[in-house]
């Protein structure tokens, strides 16, 4: 298996893009036609959920259904992995840092956070710094 629940979301983005997957999807899903239209020329769309679900739900009754459209499979797993480590070193969930008090000192730290994941953060005044716990 290829492409499996874990990586549906992430495989289909990467395989949208190449003409020859497109087309053949759409010729042997026609019910989904216009949202992998929608999904090709605008991959944050709305659709998106619509058409992860879609195979999500095939490949429950097929394991193996869309490893048939992979061209390349190592280049496949290796975009899957890039994307893997990028997440990981985007989570900054359970991460510690000591800041500097004074506004220049928070708006740099805060400038270091976009792009980063975390849900919210917990600060503690230690007189001179700060201690910002990322959850």
């Amino acid at each position: 298996m290829i492409i499996n629940q874990t990586n549906l979301n992430d495989a289909l983005g990467i395989l949208i893009k190449n003409d020859t997957f497109y087309t053949r999807l759409t010729t042997d899903f026609p019910e989904i036609l216009a949202d992998l239209t929608t999904f090709k020329t605008n991959p944050n769309c709305t659709c998106r959920g619509r058409v992860v679900k879609y195979f999500s739900d095939r490949l429950n009754e097929n394991p193996n259904l869309l490893d048939q459209y992979v061209e390349n499979p190592q280049d496949l797993q290796n975009q899957l992995t890039v994307i893997q480590n990028q997440r990981i070193q985007n989570n900054y969930a359970g991460k510690v840092f000591t800041v500097d008090k004074g506004e220049e000192a928070w708006k740099t730290f805060s400038n270091t956070l976009a792009g980063k994941m975390y849900r919210a953060f917990s600060i503690v005044d230690n007189g001179e710094n700060l201690t910002v716990y990322l959850l």
